[in-house]
């Protein structure tokens, strides 16, 4: 792919990602806001609960961060520019280099493509870039996954329970998945239009869907060989959800054996147990392998910086 095709790819996405609702409220909090305010907003939950409007704003500002982890797998996959200038980078640069943004996503709740992405846009620092022609290929399927991840409002409420939020008082991870062991309970949720829904059928269905994801999300990455540094990095996108927890496999696994007590119940439609199991299974596999280091070394072992590079340092153990 030529130069010029590159930076057209990069206007057209950057124009798609710069009119986005959120987004744009992204960029006013970010770009607004004073430096205490950001420290607050962006503290550690443990220095203070996240309520009311901050949760909002909390999610515009990952939205931002997500879309810096979609543009780093873009530039790692070949399919935007490798050396990061002009008016773009300079926006992105100036908003990720900022120290209470910086300790939001490297400290408190680290993610690596967008410490790629700041090094990149602001020291000038050229990423690995994957040669092979299927790299875009891999680029554009991980974009469409992204969108159907980033607009499941049901998945969003189970990965709050999963990111140590609660609601109504009482309902956290734990409490879930206490709710889940009852089928007649959990499924009802199914039926019914989402403004009818409780919380708790919310996150139930939302749980279907992350499992669902999951299983998709393994079993692509499991056939992209051709393309190991993208790949990798399409992992780090998500890595989040799959390493940061130490009990994500345990809570998984829980719903998991749910799921199949579900198929026994009457409002679980007619799959058969056999396919249920096979299912449950390539599920198991597929999370086996998205919570262990399968994926992770081809981009780290690529970056070829120092030891005690910051963005760097809570990723080793990834190896």
């Amino acid at each position: 792919m030529k130069a010029a095709a590159r930076q057209q790819n990069l206007d057209s996405l950057w124009r798609g990602i710069s009119n986005r609702a959120e987004i744009k409220a992204a960029f006013t909090i970010l770009e607004q806001r004073s430096d205490k305010q950001l420290k607050w907003l962006l503290r550690h939950h443990n220095d203070g609960d996240v309520e009311g409007v901050e949760i909002d704003e909390r999610d515009q500002v990952d939205s931002f961060l997500g879309v810096c982890g979609q543009l780093t797998v873009a530039t790692i996959a070949g399919f935007v520019p490798r050396k990061w200038n002009g008016e773009i980078a300079t926006r992105i640069g100036n908003i990720l280099k900022n120290a209470h943004v910086r300790s939001y996503y490297e400290d408190h709740y680290p993610i690596l493509l967008p410490s790629l992405l700041r090094q990149a846009c602001t020291e000038g620092r050229l990423l690995p870039v994957e040669n092979e022609e299927a790299s875009w290929g891999a680029f554009q399927w991980f974009w469409r996954f992204s969108t159907r991840f980033l607009g499941d409002e049901e998945l969003w409420w189970f990965l709050s329970l999963l990111d140590g939020f609660s609601y109504d008082g009482d309902l956290d991870i734990t409490t879930f998945a206490d709710f889940v062991k009852d089928p007649q309970r959990a499924l009802a949720g199914v039926h019914k239009p989402p403004g009818k829904r409780s919380t708790a059928e919310t996150c139930a269905i939302g749980m279907i869907r992350f499992l669902e994801l999951t299983r998709e999300f393994g079993d692509t990455l499991s056939q992209m060989e051709a393309t190991p540094l993208t790949r990798s990095a399409i992992w780090f996108h998500y890595a989040y959800w799959y390493r940061e927890f130490d009990d994500v496999t345990e809570h998984a696994n829980k719903f998991l054996e749910a799921m199949l007590a579900w198929m026994d119940s009457p409002e679980a439609g007619a799959q058969s147990r056999r396919d249920a199991e096979a299912s449950v299974a390539r599920t198991k596999q597929a999370l086996a392998e998205l919570t262990g280091n399968r994926y992770a070394p081809p981009l780290l072992n690529a970056l070829k910086t120092k030891a005690k590079d910051p963005a760097l340092t809570h990723f080793t153990a990834y190896r």
